[in-house]
């Protein structure tokens, strides 16, 4: 275990386009970061936890991302939540699986089933390492794209391990099937992922790229089968599920997301979770997408506190 402090300047602000409490400037805090590993089955599973200096909201959130995503893609959204005063896990895809072992059929039928051994995985290692530091016994979830049916049935499986989760443009709150999402893969290729693609190598680690390109090529049937996965997932049948475990949840949109689209917020979806929301823009120039907590990780990061502050409410 080993920690290193990531500066901030406590003087910077952050300021955001909704609601009365999002638009009051607020600081920025110093975030220290720690890194374990965990073992999973046949392989092993780097995180990270980001840690405020000072530590307002009690409960960690752990990221469960799409695809199981490459961490430096969340990296940048794990320190703006930590700057908020909210500590955050984030986890790397898996270190060391074979190839062969990626490409067992079960795991091609059925890429979920590994990423919520995973996401526990983490959050159990976590909790033993780390947990004399900060509170990892009941945590907050959060799902972006196929991590959001990930992350719902991993807290149906270990609701006492849950204290809320928040489905971010994730996959399977509305009709759709795999041809409706092959022809929304072109426009959010062309016009979110290839820009985002292109920002986050600008603004990352310079390497930060080519990890990505790394996971996504590494094993193509794998990159299908996720794929697969999300075109046809369907969650909406968990949400009542998740009230019934008394976990209290939230779903969050963005304006211009092409892979998801905002009618995932529609009043049919609203009368099942506790709060449903499409997150505006920052600035009226840039529409944030389906890549918002990479494009915009400050402004996304600052709305998610404050939906896990009104879902803190409505559990008191």
């Amino acid at each position: 275990m080993f920690a290193v402090q990531l500066f901030r300047q406590t003087s910077e602000t952050t300021s955001f386009t909704g609601s009365p409490e999002l638009e009051e400037a607020a600081p920025l805090q110093p975030v220290y970061e720690y890194h374990g590993r965990a073992q999973i089955t046949d392989t092993t599973v780097d995180y990270t936890l980001k840690v405020p200096e000072t530590i307002t909201d009690p409960r960690t959130l752990v990221v469960v991302p799409g695809y199981l995503g490459v961490k430096v893609g969340y990296d940048n959204y794990a320190d703006a939540v930590a700057q908020n005063g909210k500590a955050t896990l984030i986890l790397d895809p898996p270190r060391d699986r074979s190839l062969r072992a990626a490409y067992k059929l079960d795991y091609v039928k059925r890429p979920e089933d590994f990423a919520c051994k995973v996401a526990y995985g983490v959050i159990r290692a976590a909790r033993h390492e780390f947990g004399e530091l900060v509170n990892l016994e009941k945590v907050d979830g959060e799902g972006h794209s196929l991590g959001g049916r990930i992350l719902a049935k991993v807290a149906l499986r270990h609701p006492h391990l849950f204290s809320s989760t928040l489905f971010t443009a994730a996959a399977g709150l509305e009709d759709h099937n795999t041809l409706d999402f092959l022809s929304r893969g072109y426009d959010f290729t062309k016009y979110e992922l290839i820009p985002g693609f292109k920002k986050l190598a600008e603004t990352t680690d310079p390497i930060a790229a080519a990890k990505v390109a790394h996971y996504i090529f590494r094993n193509p049937f794998r990159t299908l089968a996720e794929g697969i996965a999300v075109s046809n997932c369907d969650m909406r049948h968990l949400l009542p599920k998740l009230t019934e475990a008394g976990i209290p949840t939230a779903i969050r949109n963005f304006e211009g997301d092409r892979l998801t689209p905002n009618k995932n917020c529609s009043a049919e979806l609203g009368e099942l979770v506790d709060i449903c929301e499409v997150q505006p823009n920052s600035t009226i120039e840039s529409m944030l997408g389906h890549l918002a907590l990479q494009i915009d990780p400050t402004a996304s990061a600052r709305y998610a506190v404050d939906i896990f502050a009104r879902l803190r409410d409505i559990r008191l």
